[in-house]
């Protein structure tokens, strides 16, 4: 009787066993992958991306993306961010898996993580890869772990490895807030004079004019000024009084140690008319059917102000070769410098850029003629 008692003991324990069997299973069962779509839709959303007007979308120049495809806009959208480097004509994949590299390039593309001039490669790879200097700082980040000193470029990332990176990446953003009501803390080095806070002051190029002031500045002398709550530390190199006024003409060469701490975050409003544009800028367009390149200059022609919108409108002439190829409009109004102690320097504005664009690339035909319109 016992032994029967234990045989049916048993029987019920093997069954029990056989009936979680099923479940263990369902949950050992391998993770999805995350796709290379699914990885730039992520990303998107973290950061906020979006294009206010479907007019503005960039053109789809990936030769396996259309339009009804549920990716499309937030691929596009990332486009537009500059975050795919992929050149016009090539494949984005969308439902492969997204890799290490992918990830990492990406990522850090929207963060702007940079090395040290001196930082070293610690993985194998990096003679091989195609953005070691985004690997590495992936690795420096913790986002991925070296295996035996491999960072494996080609593994596709784990869901658990893409909610690290796009948390820390949450936390970067929300660290870069300003707090318009945050009570910035400064400290000096010795000799260094401060003008006070709430001074008249009025910058101009090189030149500083300090009204009313109360205190006593000669050529030679490092002082910090206020642009708003943001200290400015400067070198005097020359100093006039002119109808009470000190009219200083300093750069911030030499000044570099003149603040040993600082607390502070802020906004500052740059006037337009301070905004400075490069002359000439010269790229290299290349047709990716025959590997042709030219060179396209930007070369600046005129310069706008319009006071009643605070408006700059820069124009620039577009030569491909020695051929001209169309115009460059750019408008831009109110820009902002948000800054705070992490370190960061974020520039703001209102930008309207406008193309008309016409060449004949070499022999080709027909011309390539594009006109677009893009505003942020």
């Amino acid at each position: 009787m016992e032994r029967m008692k234990k045989l049916v003991a048993a029987l019920l324990c093997v069954a029990m066993t056989a009936a979680f069997v099923p479940a263990f299973a369902v949950g050992a069962e391998e993770e999805s992958t995350i796709t290379r779509s699914e990885w730039i839709a992520r990303i998107v959303e973290t950061f906020s991306m979006t294009i206010e007007n479907d007019d503005n979308m960039p053109d789809n120049y990936y030769s396996d993306l259309t339009e009804d495809m549920d990716c499309y806009y937030n691929i596009l959208v990332a486009t537009e961010f500059g975050i795919i480097d992929l050149e016009a004509g090539e494949a984005f994949c969308p439902d492969e898996a997204a890799t290490r590299e992918f990830a990492a390039q990406t990522l850090n593309f929207a963060l702007l993580f940079q090395l040290d001039e001196d930082a070293e490669y610690t993985f194998a790879e990096y003679e091989t890869v195609t953005y070691p200097d985004d690997i590495q700082i992936a690795i420096n980040r913790g986002w991925f772990a070296l295996e035996d000193g491999y960072f494996l470029p080609d593994a596709a990332i784990t869901e658990e490895e893409a909610a690290a990176m796009l948390a820390e990446a949450a936390d970067v953003i929300e660290s870069d807030k300003i707090d318009p009501d945050y009570v910035n803390t400064y400290e000096f080095a010795d000799g260094v004079i401060e003008v006070p806070q709430g001074t008249d002051i009025e910058f101009d190029g090189d030149t500083v004019t300090i009204y009313d002031p109360d205190v006593a500045i000669e050529a030679g002398d490092i002082f910090v000024v206020y642009n708003g709550t943001l200290a400015v530390a400067l070198v005097a190199h020359d100093v006039e009084s002119i109808d009470g006024a000190l009219v200083i003409t300093a750069t911030d060469e030499g000044a570099e140690d003149a603040i040993t701490y600082a607390d502070a975050q802020g906004s500052i409003a740059i006037d337009v008319e301070d905004f400075e544009f490069d002359e000439v800028t010269t790229f290299s367009i290349m047709n990716t059917e025959t590997n042709e390149s030219e060179d396209m200059t930007l070369t600046l022609m005129e310069i706008n102000y319009d006071p009643k919108t605070s408006t700059v409108t820069a124009t620039k002439k577009i030569t491909v070769g020695s051929s001209t190829a169309g115009t460059l409009s750019v408008k831009i109004k109110n820009i902002d410098l948000d800054y705070n102690s992490t370190p960061a320097l974020i520039l703001t504005a209102d930008t309207e850029v406008s193309t008309s664009i016409d060449f004949d690339f070499g022999n080709i035909t027909p011309a390539y003629r594009a006109h677009s319109r893009s505003a942020a």
